[in-house]
């Protein structure tokens, strides 16, 4: 039996994310939600000044993908509180554990600093990959996902996410998603 994944989706729904780019993302995240083996988890949690679980852990493809299509736009950028949070709605899971965020922007808002972050070791078994639009701490960024063996992408184009979703969830299955069905 394979292992189980746990994706963590995480999503910008800061105001500047209004429009073409929240467009793209939710249809890049329901695109990922559906390339998603059949055993595999999800959930949602989506961010602006504030950190919101918008659909907790679980396999309904349609539940995933109706709660991406109910996010709203508005706020402040709270990027590194988000992931805290992913990180901690993962720890209890068995099996795989991978966080996707999405941001376009600095972090604006958050109690976490990315060096609380590095600290939490969440190398321990979680992976972090991260896709950035626009302007953003792509070196930070970087370093934070490559530390978990993830990977962060930088696209200037709201246009590119779909494709890079897909790159990711592939990167990860390539990687890593077959060794973990054996250990």
């Amino acid at each position: 039996v394979p292992a189980v994944n746990h994706f963590s989706i995480v999503i910008d729904r800061s105001g500047s994310m209004q429009g073409v780019a929240m467009d793209n993302a939710k249809k890049a995240a329901s695109h990922f939600i559906d390339q998603m083996r059949v055993n595999d988890q999800a959930n949602v949690i989506a961010f602006d000044g504030s950190v919101s679980i918008v659909s907790g852990m679980g396999t309904s493809r349609s539940g995933l993908k109706s709660s991406v299509n109910n996010i709203r736009t508005g706020g402040a950028t709270a990027l590194y509180d988000a992931i805290a949070r992913a990180a901690t709605t993962l720890y209890s899971e068995n099996g795989a554990k991978i966080i996707v965020f999405l941001t376009d922007g600095e972090d604006t808002g958050s109690k976490f600093r990315l060096k609380d972050l590095e600290s939490m070791n969440l190398s321990e078994g979680v992976f972090i990959y991260g896709i950035g639009l626009g302007n953003i701490n792509t070196s930070g960024l970087g370093d934070l996902a490559s530390a978990t063996g993830g990977t962060f992408h930088a696209v200037s184009s709201p246009g590119d996410l779909y494709n890079i979703y897909d790159r990711v969830i592939n990167a990860y299955y390539n990687d890593f998603g077959n060794k973990m069905a054996t250990t």
